[in-house]
């Protein structure tokens, strides 16, 4: 699946994810399609689903990965659901390299 943008924005764009927080593992990829066949990238943290621990964990690590800042990403909708929406701050045409380099190293 290629398509990564939701909302194309200037310096930021949309990325849709599926989390799955008390994992064995920490996570990021493949790709998948959600119920409407929109793509999202799946991502599971070893988080519980409490007080916020799983987005923040889930934050740390497409920071980590992704060579961007913390604040650099924001849950822009889905703030209690495993369903999220998420904006990347930062270069579009770099981030979307990057998370093609993340889901082919997943899919291996």
């Amino acid at each position: 699946m290629e398509s990564f943008i939701i909302l194309p924005e200037r310096e930021s764009f949309d990325l849709r994810i599926k989390l799955t927080p008390k994992a064995r593992h920490n996570r990021i990829g493949p790709m998948a399609e959600d119920s409407e066949n929109n793509p999202v990238l799946k991502i599971s943290v070893t988080a519980a689903p409490e007080n916020g621990k799983a987005n923040a964990a889930m934050i740390k690590s497409l920071a980590k990965a992704l060579g961007l800042a913390k604040g650099d990403i924001e849950v822009v909708a889905g703030q209690t659901s495993r369903n999220k929406k998420i904006r990347l701050r930062g270069n579009e045409a770099a981030l979307i390299s990057r998370l093609r380099k993340l889901t082919e190293k997943e899919t291996r």
